[in-house]
């Protein structure tokens, strides 16, 4: 009689056919639509006698990075627990992994997969990748094709754009205010203004600046002549406008800063300007020399007078006069002398001193500017060094929470930099380091927000002393129970629903949390919107 086999023989023998896709778009281009590569990859997975388990899909995501891709930071992620139920990942080809410019990128997750008994199968690419020295040497160079073809592109789409803006074409972004987008006809006459949101539906299409409405273009008038003529500043003009009521050009409301950009658009006289800042594969913005500018003049007819634009320059230019350190210094002295312990508002509304963002950058901060000066600051800013006090100690932190549990017979592994530990291979703690608030009545409050991309099984909130680097005490939170992006704020005594959290012994921190975990599996959506942890009272004003 033939032995019937038990489940877990019949699970071994399925490890390997279960798989598991990737797929990843960037742009909608046929050969690499989601689509296709879908297609592809069952046709792979048919053939081969393989059962698409789970799919990961990145759609419309750029292959340069992997901090905007939650689909391939799941799959790194499931891939290392011990739980992970695929043994194959299915991918259309290198590129998908991303066009990396360090090649060794896309290597090492697929190291990392093959690490966790994972295999890796390309499944339009011409070799096996098996691990040979052939298949290593193509996928090598694959990735280095991958890399050379965004460095490429990024140039092609640059010089395009820049051809176009010398035809004073607009390359893109909102307009500002006062202005409008509008679409060009075929014979190069404006066919109708595209809304806020609104795209060009051909990409043969362009789309040039025209001057928006006149309750628009007038109060911009408006706002020059205070300049120039009224002698006011940016502050008073924004208190002026809101004493009026005019309606702000955003949500956010009439702000300093919206007022100095209108003041120092080139737009505004109709002069459009290209390439002035440039930040090519996700590299950081940074300024160009002038020569590279592309200028194009009389792009619309001017909203404000040339003379009344140059006359606004000149006062913006005279504010930034260089001065020295001892000069900057000196006037806040001055200041304090004046008006007492200092103020960033005070500062800011001198028209005879740089404003208090200038002080921070060319000292560091505007706290090390007083110390320099010699002066106070009219708040207690001691939170500021309680804040870099918890950046600094986060690691010593995480660092006792691994001992922890390898204290208590477990294995913990952190995982590519982010502020993760897996325990086990079977589930995660992510730790947040928060620092401490007094109130009023003499009660201390810690509040934390989640990251809503750091998603762990539990989270660990190390509630920092007042005043102090010291950890208080530590709250377990579980993620059924966690609203993430949603501000918690836990107390020395909260309600009994939160208190059942509070870890009293970090050695008893593997036992909790899975005690934790088996407790809250089958929460639901609804009972953790009814009952978020921390929920507290509207309180009093915090003191620093």
């Amino acid at each position: 009689m033939r032995k019937r086999s038990t489940w877990l023989e019949r699970a071994e023998s399925l490890a390997g056919t279960l798989a598991a896709t990737y797929v990843r778009m960037s742009t909608d281009h046929q050969r690499y639509s989601i689509a296709h590569q879908e297609l592809a990859l069952a046709a792979y997975a048919a053939a081969n006698n393989l059962h698409i388990l789970r799919s990961y899909v990145d759609s419309g995501r750029s292959g340069l990075g992997i901090k905007n891709r939650p689909a391939l930071n799941r799959l790194l992620d499931d891939v290392q627990r011990a739980s992970c139920p695929f043994g194959v990942l299915l991918i259309y080809d290198i590129s998908r992994w991303g066009r990396f410019q360090n090649a060794d990128e896309g290597a090492y997750y697929e190291q990392l997969c093959q690490r966790n008994n994972v295999r890796v199968v390309y499944c339009q690419e011409p070799f096996v990748n098996d691990g040979g020295s052939l298949g290593m040497l193509v996928k090598s160079i694959k990735r280095l094709m991958a890399a050379e073809y965004s460095r490429e592109l990024s140039d092609k789409v640059w010089q395009a754009q820049r051809n176009l803006a010398t035809r004073g074409l607009h390359q893109g972004g909102p307009a500002n205010f006062g202005l409008r987008r509008a679409l060009l006809g075929s014979d190069g006459r404006v066919k109708t203004v595209l809304q806020r949101g609104q795209q060009k539906s051909l990409q043969g299409e362009r789309i040039v600046l025209v001057p928006g409405p006149k309750r628009e273009l007038a109060l911009i008038r408006s706002i020059y002549r205070s300049f120039t003529a009224g002698g006011l500043n940016e502050r008073q003009i924004m208190a002026e406008l809101i004493k009026r009521g005019v309606p702000p050009p955003s949500k956010i409301g009439w702000r300093v800063h919206q007022i100095r950009a209108i003041l120092s658009n080139s737009r505004y006289i109709g002069r459009l300007i290209y390439n002035q800042t440039s930040g090519k594969l996700l590299s950081p913005n940074r300024p160009n020399p002038e020569t590279d500018w592309v200028i194009f003049e009389n792009a619309f007819p001017p909203i404000v007078p040339k003379t009344q634009f140059e006359a606004a320059g000149e006062i913006l230019r005279a504010r930034r006069c260089a001065l020295s350190d001892e000069e900057m210094l000196s006037r806040l002295r001055e200041l304090a002398q004046a008006s007492g312990p200092l103020r960033a508002r005070d500062i800011n509304c001198r028209s005879d001193m740089p404003k208090s963002w200038v002080y921070g950058r060319r000292f560091g901060s505007l706290l090390k500017a007083y110390a320099l000066a010699g002066v106070s600051g009219s708040r207690n800013f001691d939170y500021v060094r309680i804040n870099h006090s918890a950046a600094h100690a986060r690691s010593d932190i995480v660092q006792d929470i691994v001992t922890a549990i390898e204290a208590s017979g477990s294995q913990a592994r952190g995982h590519m930099g982010h502020n993760k530990i897996f325990v086990d291979r079977e589930w995660s703690f992510s730790i947040t380091a928060v620092r401490c608030y007094k109130l009023h009545s003499g009660h201390f409050r810690w509040r934390v927000q989640f990251n809503l991309l750091n998603e762990s099984d539990i989270y660990v909130v190390a509630c920092m002393g007042y005043h102090s680097h010291d950890v208080e005490t530590y709250f377990l939170l579980p993620r059924q129970r966690v609203l993430r992006g949603h501000q918690i704020r836990l107390g020395d005594h909260n309600d009994a629903e939160t208190e059942r959290y509070r870890l009293l012994e970090l050695s008893a921190i593997v036992s909790t949390a899975k005690g934790i975990i088996a407790e809250n599996a089958g929460a639901s959506l609804g009972l953790i919107c009814q009952r978020p942890i921390g929920h507290q009272p509207i309180e009093p004003e915090l003191l620093d």
